[in-house]
Formats: structure tokens, sequence, C-alpha cells
């Protein structure tokens, strides 16, 4: 892990504390360095909804809101894998 893990990233003694507030569906932040790289794609790129999901049909990206997920990094990793 890098020795200065930023001020939004979390050390995994923090992820724990995280898991305990997301119980609550505390509110969950885009990182901005992910926010840019999605929108330097172009995509169309929405959020709302139940599910992610591409639709080949309409060309566009669609995944829940951040807040769906108890963890930070499950929404990056599923927007970042609809984008792949």
């Amino acid at each position: 892990m890098d020795a200065d893990p930023g001020r939004n990233a979390l050390w995994p003694w923090q992820r724990k504390r995280r898991s305990r507030l997301s119980q609550n569906r505390a509110a969950v932040h885009v990182l901005p360095h992910a926010e840019a790289l999605i929108a330097a794609t172009g995509a169309d790129f929405r959020i709302g909804g139940e599910r992610a999901f591409y639709s080949p049909d309409h060309d566009f990206i669609r995944v829940p809101k951040p807040e769906a997920y108890f963890e930070p990094i499950n929404w990056h990793r599923t927007a970042l894998h609809e984008l792949g």
C-alpha cells in the first residue's frame, strides 16, 4: 500500500470502521479521480436505478447511486467495470 493514502483513500483499519458506518447507508462520494476518468471516456454514463449494466442497443451505461453500496470502493469497481 502506498505510504501516503491521500485524502480519499482508506487504510484497512479505516475500512472496518467505514463498514460499520455504512450500515446506516452514509452518503458515499465519488472520488474526483474516478469522476474525471469516467468523464474523459465520453461515455453516456447514467447514475440511478437498481442495477448496473451497459445497454448496447442504446449505447449507455447505468449504475445505481453510490449510496446503494455499502462500501465506496464497490461503487467505483462497478462503475469502472461497466466502462471496461
